[in-house]
């Protein structure tokens, strides 16, 4: 298998490669290791969705997050376990295809992963910060 731990998957530095949130320290990367893809059926949007491991206290695995929530959700849960962060937007095609493959793969996890989902339109200065310059973008 192939391991991504600390690599990001399109353009610009990942967050453990020196991109910072206002002065923030600490790094959303994880031991995520790449495992075979599933195809998700049909184009749906990204939507939200949320499930958690049964028997888990760790709150939902599938989020929406915010700048305000990015911390909380990003920085403080990749303490315990992995974190994808997809960067998305509602006119972006090839995220339409991505998003349900990336939700079904953390939901099939069973709780060892999380995926935190941020709309680049909603959360400009988030993408910027973090040097998001096309969509789909993702972090692991």
């Amino acid at each position: 298998m192939n391991d991504f731990t600390g690599q990001k998957l399109g353009l610009g530095p990942s967050i453990g490669q020196g991109g910072s949130l206002g002065g923030s320290t600490g790094s959303a990367t994880g031991g995520l290791q790449a495992g075979p893809q599933e195809q998700a059926p049909g184009n749906a949007a990204p939507g939200p969705m949320s499930g958690s491991a049964p028997g888990s206290n760790s709150g939902p695995l599938i989020v929406d997050a915010t700048i305000e929530t990015f911390e909380s959700e990003v920085l403080a849960a990749s303490m315990t376990m992995p974190v994808i962060v997809d960067f998305w937007a509602p006119w972006c095609g090839p995220c339409k295809q991505l998003t349900p493959m990336l939700e079904a793969a953390v939901t099939k996890a069973a709780g060892a992963v999380k995926l935190v989902k941020i709309d680049i339109d909603k959360n400009q200065m988030l993408a910027s910060q973090l040097r998001v310059q096309s969509v789909p973008t993702v972090y692991a």
